[in-house]
């Protein structure tokens, strides 16, 4: 089973980032280039972005032609906006930003891919119910009133806000707000589908927080449909398993995007609904925000220099990755480059051990930047010392903060 919501909500224009890309309030005040030791200018992104990870194609099989099915509960007063978004999305610039990278193509809908169901939502119930349901309709069909599955469908499932999931016995929002997954529907069928749980929305408006949902679980139901038996587009390259620790391994496209603040936002041309930006691997690549549709005005982050090869642990499992070794007791300092795709004011710069947003409870290193702002060009030492061992790799941040909007880079220190 894969997963993925929501965790930050932007401005009502959908952007974070402010729209001028220099330091004055209004877009008046230029910005200087950057001038390297040589005395010559410095391009845009100053580095390459190598710190950026890729997201993986193990080989199985992407929609390429996705239908979508909007499944609603009549009781539900938000059914039409859910199959309004079904309908639109497939063919919108959000869907090609998002997807056509990696092989999808256009999706399609309409009013014979809308099952509404009648019966009054239950109070509870068990996602493996929800499961079984799913597969009990979609055998049946046509009989069901459910289209006939073929191999590019994907049926999207909205749970009433009267209903309670559960997984586990504990209410499901606890690990899911959204999810996509499939059932085997015989020996060469499968069974493609996405659930939207209005019922974890929290204080988010209920239609936000299900279009928001709802736009990373389709993407994702795309890119990586057969989770159970045959993964397509998931996991970050090998030598970026620092971004694993970071997403504490939700490695699908969306996954990937989901908790940059930047990467919700209202798409005027989806009739104002709220949505979910989505990995990019050539963005990434490139220098340029990695979450797209690109929010406005300039990308930047920090990127590791010269990192070594080392080696830890997941499980059973030894990775070779990049990062940098730091055996317990010694003290070594790093570079990390600044870089931006276009012209900005210089922002500040914080150096954390863990994700950035939680302090970890028990330390296993000190972190010490010595600088605390910088732009594109420059180069900031971090002086890190090694307390304790972690065979899995310590999790550093580099955190890039300009205005309300902070970009993340981790990296991974090898402590044996």
């Amino acid at each position: 089973m894969a997963c993925g919501g929501t965790s930050a909500t932007p401005d009502a224009g959908g952007d974070a980032m402010p729209s001028t890309v220099d330091g004055s309030a209004d877009g008046s005040a230029d910005v200087a280039l950057p001038i390297d030791a040589g005395g010559d200018a410095v391009g845009y992104p100053a580095f390459p972005a190598s710190g950026m990870p890729q997201v993986i194609n193990n080989g199985g099989a992407v929609l390429s032609s996705p239908t979508i099915v909007t499944v609603t509960w009549t009781a539900d007063p938000n059914e039409a906006a859910y199959e309004a978004l079904g309908d639109a999305i497939g063919t919108s610039a959000y869907w090609s930003a998002t997807t056509s990278e990696y092989g999808v193509g256009t999706a399609t809908s309409g009013s014979t891919n809308h099952v509404e169901i009648t019966t009054t939502p239950q109070e509870t119930m068990a996602d493996t119910a929800l499961a079984t349901f799913i597969g009990d309709q979609v055998n049946a069909a046509p009989g069901s009133g459910w289209p006939v599955n073929t191999p590019e469908t994907v049926y999207v499932v909205y749970i009433p806000e009267a209903t309670e999931l559960t997984s586990g016995g504990k209410n499901a929002c606890n690990v899911e707000e959204g999810y996509h997954d499939e059932i085997f529907g015989g020996a060469t069928s499968h069974i493609v589908f996405a659930v939207i749980v209005e019922g974890c929305r929290g204080t988010q408006d209920v239609v936000e927080f299900s279009t928001e949902t709802a736009s990373h679980e389709m993407v994702e139901s795309a890119t990586d449909p057969h989770v159970e038996s045959d993964l397509a587009w998931a996991g970050f390259d090998e030598n970026h398993w620092s971004w694993e620790l970071w997403q504490a391994k939700q490695d699908e496209l969306a996954d990937a995007c989901e908790y940059f603040p930047d990467s919700f936002y209202s798409e005027p041309t989806l009739s104002g609904d709220w949505l979910q930006r989505s990995w990019s691997n050539a963005m990434a690549s490139a220098g340029h925000n990695p979450c797209v549709p690109a929010a406005a005005g300039p990308y930047f982050n920090a990127t590791p220099l010269a990192p070594d090869a080392v080696m830890v642990t997941s499980g059973m499992q030894s990775i070779t990755t990049k990062g940098y070794s730091i055996p317990v007791g010694m003290t070594r300092t790093i570079q990390v480059g600044l870089y931006s795709d276009a012209p900005i004011a210089p922002w500040s710069v914080s150096v954390v051990e863990g994700d950035g947003f939680t302090t970890p409870n028990t330390p296993h290193l000190t972190v010490v930047a010595q600088q605390s702002a910088g732009g594109n060009g420059d180069v900031i030492d971090v002086a890190i010392t090694t307390l304790s061992t972690k065979a899995s790799g310590v999790l550093v941040t580099v955190l890039s903060t300009f205005g309300p909007l902070t970009h993340y880079m981790p990296l991974v220190v090898a402590t044996e």
